[in-house]
């Protein structure tokens, strides 16, 4: 995954809402679709205090359930993405702390990458950061499917 979007436990939040048997509360995924696409940071610092009062099933971290499906979770992230005010180390700590410690994936951060992938020097790095863990886990050595097909 490159730059997961701000907020995507929070936008899943809403699609659980939007999938619930009650029409007033299905009303309202919506509204917070939509302020979560247009204010995504204060409905980040909105998302961390509502995941400790919502029952769990609203209040998920999207990128560990992944992961903890079986999926091969290799996240490749901008700093920029880290906080809103990169100069603040409150905002960095209290924003970046799903994707500084997962539980089970790695997460890599790609210096000079923006979270549009605009600049090449960027995007050349996280090419070749997904190549290197790409072939890490998944290439065989030469001749091991011949190897394979002898036996």
């Amino acid at each position: 995954m490159i730059n997961p979007p701000i907020g995507i436990d929070f936008l899943d939040g809403t699609y659980r809402i939007g999938a619930s048997r009650l029409a007033p509360v299905r009303a309202l995924a919506p509204l917070l679709k939509e302020f979560a696409l247009r204010l995504r940071w204060v409905a980040v610092a909105i998302w961390h205090v509502l995941r400790v009062i919502l029952p769990p099933v609203f209040g998920g971290d999207v990128l560990s359930d992944v992961a903890s499906g079986g999926t091969d979770l290799f996240v490749l992230a901008t700093t920029e993405d880290l906080s809103p005010s990169n100069r603040s180390r409150r905002f960095k700590r209290f924003f970046s702390k799903r994707l500084v410690a997962p539980r089970n994936y790695e997460v890599r951060f790609v210096e000079g990458l923006d979270h549009a992938m605009h600049d090449a020097i960027g995007r050349t790095r996280a090419i070749a950061m997904l190549d290197a863990h790409i072939l890490e886990r998944y290439a065989q050595p030469l001749g091991a499917a011949d190897d394979k097909e002898r036996k």
